[in-house]
């Protein structure tokens, strides 16, 4: 078992290591909004399934821009550990140019260790190949998320939450991927269980975008419905 004060340790490095890759430069800012629904749990024994949709809205929150679907099958393969691999279709509708379409398999390793106190830490890592419609080639980014949850009280009590998320290209494309840091993200939320098996998430969340021209800079509204089944 991962001892508790290591998962911490390692929570509060990957979080600061997010704040700390983003420069002081000059930067293109959006206000946007990031939607999404999700549904995950055990489907025979150690089998496991998720699916999710997402709706992002950009430019100040005026347009839908993306959309994303995503499907996984998993397996559980310790208490504290499971594997999954999965596929994303991705359309992003940009103004003035046709629609950008994403294909992307991924795999994944997600642990839950036990955390000392109340607190429980979560970690995902994940390898994706992305194919895009606007250009030939694979491209590979890898990604790494840290997730801490602060409970309140009781189950059905809110809870505080706080995550860092950092993404590398692991190659470069026809499709404007450079090798390197691509993007970080930064997030706080409040979590409020509907049911024993839901809960909604609204929170602010901050993406930084690593171009070969501007970086981007966005600040993200966030409503998130978790579903388990």
């Amino acid at each position: 078992m991962v001892r508790p004060s290591l998962c911490m340790s390692c929570a509060i490095a990957a979080l600061s290591a997010v704040g700390a890759a983003q420069p002081a430069l000059a930067t293109d800012d959006d206000t946007q909004l990031w939607m999404s629904a999700t549904a995950s749990g055990p489907v025979h024994g150690k089998w496991l399934a998720s699916m999710d949709v997402q709706q992002r809205a950009y430019d100040n929150m005026s347009r839908l821009a993306n959309t994303q679907v995503r499907g996984a099958i998993g397996y559980r393969v310790r208490p504290w550990a499971d594997v999954y691999t999965g596929y994303l279709h991705a359309i992003t509708r940009r103004p003035g140019a046709s629609d950008a379409n994403e294909d992307r398999f991924f795999g994944q390793v997600s642990l839950t260790p036990i955390a000392t106190g109340p607190i429980r830490v979560a970690t995902r890592s994940r390898l994706e190949a992305r194919w895009m419609s606007t250009a030939p080639g694979m491209g590979l980014r890898f990604r790494q998320q840290v997730r801490v949850i602060h409970p309140l009280g009781s189950a059905m009590a809110p809870y505080l939450g706080v995550s860092g998320e950092i993404m590398f290209h692991l190659k470069e494309t026809a499709w404007g991927a450079r090798r390197g840091l691509e993007q970080t993200r930064a997030a706080a939320f409040v979590g409020l269980p509907v049911t024993k098996t839901m809960s909604v998430e609204v929170g602010y969340l901050n993406q930084y975008q690593h171009r070969a021209g501007i970086d981007g800079d966005n600040g993200a509204l966030t409503l998130a419905f978790i579903g388990r089944f």
